[in-house]
């Protein structure tokens, strides 16, 4: 794949494609190994080469990465929450928005030269899925219509009860 490059891609499911009382979910996924190869720093890990996956913060030094966004990201606006960050090779777990949306950018370091991979493959190929999830649902987290972001926050108080119990949504 070249060099100083940006790509991005953006998976979507149109408002008059989902059906009625359900809710469009984008996921992406490589679940075979030899489908990913992105230039990354080195690792080792007892005495050999590390060929797995990179996340996050070991994709930053020869910055060829994806990136998954939980959302479209529209030109002029601020980049919608990044869900992963990956390089190298190997298996890349399903990865769902909280939405109809999802952007995937591929971006490559202006410098350095792209290693041979060790796969057949330079680049990345990625599996996409739409599901479509019940809006009463523990798998649908509703958004603010105002910022968009997840209503994910809860409020207990002492009234009525001086004890309860907090735990996560359920996906």
């Amino acid at each position: 794949y070249p060099r100083n490059l940006t790509c991005s891609y953006h998976v979507f499911v149109l408002p008059g494609e989902v059906p009625s009382g359900k809710q469009a979910l984008v996921s992406v996924s490589q679940p075979r190994s030899g489908r990913i190869w992105l230039e990354a720093d080195q690792v080792e890990k007892y005495g050999q080469v590390d060929m797995s996956l990179g996340l996050w913060s070991e994709c930053e030094n020869v910055n060829d990465h994806v990136t998954a966004y939980d959302g479209p990201g529209l030109p002029g606006t601020a980049p919608p929450s990044p869900l992963i960050v990956f390089c190298r090779g190997g298996v890349v777990p399903q990865i769902v928005s909280s939405g109809p949306d999802m952007l995937v950018v591929f971006r490559t370091s202006p410098f350095s030269v792209p290693k041979v991979s060790p796969y057949s493959l330079n680049g990345f190929e990625l599996e996409v899925d739409i599901k479509f999830v019940d809006v009463e649902s523990e798998s649908y987290v509703p958004k603010d219509r105002t910022t968009g972001a997840p209503e994910c926050q809860f409020s207990f108080s002492s009234v009525g009860r001086q004890a309860d119990i907090v735990e996560s949504i359920h996906l």
